[in-house]
């Protein structure tokens, strides 16, 4: 899929070498750098470099990315619930709290 020249760049994309970097290693033009990693993109099908360099990872580790991807979409939904589960029981208990402190306030100007 991707030939040797571009899995060399892929490599060091996915430490995080910018293209400039990529290219005073590899002692290419950066625009060189920059339209080969323009055409792993297209090849692979991902538009950011996070994606290309847990590919890359993926690939090392022999893990399907697309597995891999919805288990980790699936821990962030998780994630997400649970902050909004209790975000939603300390608004639930601050508007009891609330009421209560009203009620009191309230029973308390009755009896004066």
């Amino acid at each position: 899929m991707l030939s040797k020249r571009e899995e060399q760049i892929l490599a060091l994309c996915a430490v995080g070498l910018s293209a400039k970097e990529i290219a005073d290693k590899k002692n290419i033009s950066p625009e060189t750098a920059r339209k080969t990693i323009s055409n792993i993109k297209l090849k692979t099908g991902f538009q950011k470099s996070t994606e290309l360099a847990a590919f890359y990872y993926c690939r090392l580790m022999d893990v399907d990315f697309k597995e891999f991807r919805k288990q980790v979409l699936s821990i962030i939904l998780l994630f997400l619930i649970y902050i909004m589960e209790i975000s939603c029981n300390q608004i639930e208990n601050y508007t009891r709290r609330a009421r209560i402190i009203y009620r009191t306030e309230a029973r308390v100007k009755r009896k004066i």
